[in-house]
């Protein structure tokens, strides 16, 4: 079964503390980016996780179209945040201990692992992923839900700003139009791709959803 992520750039600022470089290492564990994948895949099934997004230190013009790494993506650092969508709310693994970003996926899927076993050993249910609930982050640009609106509005015709605002469905159908458009790779300005992500956040947020 084919795993449906996908990548998005690294969230400002780092969620938790971050690991100093000289305290990193290699990883104690053996295994190949493919075989993290899988198992991050059947833990994240395990939960009936949707949405699946792994944060990497990445420039947004690296990641494709359809939210995957170019071949020639380089991480400017090794720290990855998994999230996905649960039943109430968003859970969140930062991982920034080893040197390598593929390592640190790695090490959130055993982590999963380890964390279902503690329902063997009588926890309830669930509890024990509490901790990781994610908590809204600071854009580092303030962008009030009309401005957002208005942004993501922008240069369609389809869509108002009003409409944006009214109806969720139509506020994800013009923010998947405003980030085809404006993708590096489609011709637009890093800076401007990352302002509509900004937008759609705070929509999201104004619409009570995880992501637009």
């Amino acid at each position: 079964m084919s795993f449906d992520y996908r990548v998005i750039p690294m969230p400002e600022p780092w969620p938790g503390k971050p690991t100093p470089e000289w305290k990193r290492s290699r990883a104690p564990f053996k295994g190949t980016p493919g075989k993290a994948l899988k198992l991050l895949a059947r833990e994240i099934r395990m939960l009936n996780g949707k949405n699946v997004r792994i944060a990497i230190d990445v420039r947004p013009d690296q990641i494709r179209l359809d939210g995957q790494l170019y071949a020639s993506a380089r991480a400017r650092s090794p720290g990855v945040v998994v999230l996905f969508d649960v039943s109430d709310g968003t859970l969140q693994f930062p991982c920034d201990r080893f040197l390598y970003w593929e390592s640190n996926v790695d090490a959130v899927a055993r982590a999963l692992e380890a964390l279902r076993m503690v329902d063997r050993y009588g926890v309830q249910q669930g509890k024990q992923y509490t901790g990781f609930k994610q908590i809204p982050a600071s854009t580092g640009t303030t962008m009030d839900t009309r401005e957002a609106a208005t942004v993501i509005a922008s240069g369609q015709e389809s869509f108002s700003a009003a409409d944006v605002l009214r109806d969720r469905i139509v506020a994800r159908d013009a923010v998947r139009i405003a980030r085809a458009r404006t993708h590096p790779d489609a011709g637009g300005s890093p800076e401007t791709f990352h302002r509509i992500g900004i937008a759609a956040n705070v929509l999201a947020a104004h619409h009570g959803v995880s992501s637009l």
